[in-house]
């Protein structure tokens, strides 16, 4: 693919060959003519656009071309440093003891290590960096001098191409990776005086066993020299194989672990990766993060306590975006509920992905977050009932987006939010952008059988088609009144399962319940036909997306196609099941299904 500022590159002599991809420069000529002509007429500035569209491997050849090249493309390639393969580390050592740190230590910005050794590097030449924003540290070990590409231990495969001045290279592990059952203890000494000695720093990153059988007192000597420019915190240990969560992680030790008062932490963001910290490490530093905004946790088996929970709520009064993966047994109802009430502004974002633990306590504290919630991502969430999510509907003035259906949430994990519930009380956030529910309990008595032809026996296909319209208008108009309505997600597909009984059948050798195969298709939905009344929906002229993928409607038909161009100004896409020979051909429901 060409470079998006190809004819800015060609004034320059630069060509690209489309069939090896490298990036070729023009002879020097005979008559000794300089380099620097190439590069004066443009100013610095379109240099940096173009270094911006330039791999590692092309800025390494551009600064080798001349000096004014170097001094264009030197910043860009320094940049941001990435060593994550042992021959990228061993390069990068050799160039850093040929003096290369101390000529673009300047040019440095953010630098990621996969090797805990390079700590060590680094501190010698920190006077070099003054610009290092980003530090993030892994903690293997670092490869010997002769490690080759394939060692014994560790299976490597190159699919990168490798720099000498610290570029990119992206690396496959292989399945040989070994590690003893008790992985060695990791000196911090030298991380805690680098990181207090880099003046701009404000990402700070600890990642892999960097805390494993660790003693208490080192973890808080290492938090209590962390910079107050740091803004953004992660937390991130590694597992080993078959880790089972024992009763203690850390050392114990007698050490008093807290060495004096430490200063307040500006930090807004923390981010907890399988964190295997203690509570008593863990409070000091939140103690410390009064400005705290942001709170992730990522983990899948460590859950946050109450006592965390409860430092939170008492030290961090501005949190107001909540990111949690619960996924676990390691967290319950009661921790969840714990850890929404520790917002005291009020959450701004809460995102739970499949959090199979959220129930009625959880619900309670999520409602009482509903006047300033501004954005609700909670797919995945058996407990978010129908009457949960309307009453959110109806308190929470600010909500912009709603997403709490996913096409992985299917079954006893999807939330449905009922008609009856909808038609009861008036939604009052007007200001929604983004919707994405299922809406379930409207009457289809046109609908007989599902598309494996097998029948449909809930009383809701039973009854006038009068009262299915009734029903439906008032649906309708509830979403008519969210004129601010950019994306309409109402049903969503499972791509794995086409839901046709003779394809199941034939295709997993076994017939399981066909009815359950369809888990992701609608029969009991809004018909989106204008004898329904989808008219009321005319109000909608900002929305851009509608999908409507699983679900029984009309809008495919010609009269509906038609309305919708009229009316839905702006609408580009529109998804479903209505052009089926479309999808076929076109990868089954990646490419736009209707476009106005």
């Amino acid at each position: 693919m060409d470079h998006p500022l190809k004819s800015a590159i060609t004034p320059i002599n630069f060509i690209q060959n489309p069939w090896t991809d490298e990036l070729l420069l023009p002879p020097k000529p005979a008559d000794d003519f300089q380099w620097n002509t190439f590069a004066r007429p443009l100013p610095i500035e379109v240099f940096s656009i173009i270094a911006a569209n330039l791999s590692k491997a092309e800025l390494a050849k551009c600064v080798r071309a001349s000096k004014e090249w170097n001094a264009c493309f030197s910043p860009s390639l320094w940049e941001t440093i990435h060593i994550n393969a042992p021959q990228t580390y061993l390069q990068f050592v050799a160039s850093a003891r040929e003096g290369s740190l101390i000529r673009n230590g300047m040019f440095i910005k953010s630098i990621t290590t996969q090797y805990f050794s390079l700590v060590d590097l680094l501190g010698t030449y920190s006077d070099a960096c003054p610009n290092l924003t980003d530090l993030e540290v892994h903690s293997e070990d670092s490869p010997p001098e002769s490690t080759p590409l394939s060692q014994s231990g560790d299976s490597w495969e190159v699919i990168g191409q490798t720099t000498a001045m610290g570029g990119s290279q992206h690396m496959r592990f292989g399945s040989g990776y070994q590690s003893s059952s008790r992985p060695k203890t990791l000196d911090l000494t030298n991380l805690t005086h680098l990181v207090q000695r880099i003046p701009k720093l404000r990402k700070l990153g600890l990642h892999g066993r960097m805390f494993t059988n660790q003693k208490c007192s080192s973890i808080s000597r290492l938090f209590n020299v962390i910079p107050t420019t740091v803004e953004d915190l992660i937390l991130a240990n590694a597992l080993p194989p078959f880790y089972v969560p024992p009763s203690a992680t850390i050392e114990e030790d007698t050490e008093d672990s807290d060495s004096g008062e430490a200063a307040p932490l500006n930090i807004t963001r923390i981010e907890f990766r399988i964190c295997l910290l203690k509570d008593q490490v863990l409070i000091p530093l939140l103690r410390r993060c009064s400005r705290l905004r942001t709170l992730v946790n990522s983990s899948q088996i460590i859950a946050i306590s109450q006592e965390v929970s409860s430092v939170l709520r008492e030290h961090c009064n501005q949190l107001t975006e909540l990111r949690l993966e619960t996924n676990s047994k390691a967290f319950t109802d009661k921790i969840i509920s714990h850890l929404i009430d520790a917002s005291v502004k009020g959450w701004k974002s809460i995102h739970l992905p499949f959090a199979v633990c959220f129930g009625p306590l959880s619900a309670e504290a999520l409602l009482k977050h509903a006047p300033s919630i501004e954005i609700l991502r909670a797919y995945g969430c058996p407990g978010l009932t129908s009457s949960v999510v309307q009453k959110l509907l109806c308190t929470a003035r600010n909500l912009k987006r709603l997403e709490v259906l996913d096409k992985r949430a299917f079954g006893r994990l999807a939330t449905e939010l009922d008609a009856q519930d909808i038609i009861q009380s008036r939604w009052v956030c007007h200001d929604l952008e983004v919707l994405k529910i299922k809406i379930t309990g409207i009457p289809r008595p046109d609908l007989r059988v599902r598309t494996n032809s097998r029948p449909l026996s809930s009383p809701l296909h039973r009854g006038s088609m009068e009262n299915s319209h009734s029903c439906q208008r008032m649906v309708y108009c509830q979403l008519g009144e969210m004129t601010r309505l950019k994306e309409l997600v109402l049903g969503s597909e499972d791509r794995g399962r086409t839901g046709n009984h003779e394809e199941e059948q034939e295709s997993e050798q076994e017939y399981f319940n066909p009815d359950r195969l369809q888990s992701w298709r609608q029969y009991e939905c809004l018909s989106f036909t204008l004898e329904s009344g989808m008219d009321h929906l005319r109000y909608l002229k900002s929305l851009k997306r509608l999908h409507l993928q699983g679900m029984a409607v009309g809008f495919g038909n010609a009269a509906e196609q038609l309305w919708a161009k009229d009316n839905l100004p702006e609408l580009k896409y529109a998804y479903g099941d209505w052009n089926l020979e479309y999808r076929k051909v076109n990868g089954y429901g990646d490419d736009q299904y209707f476009k106005t």
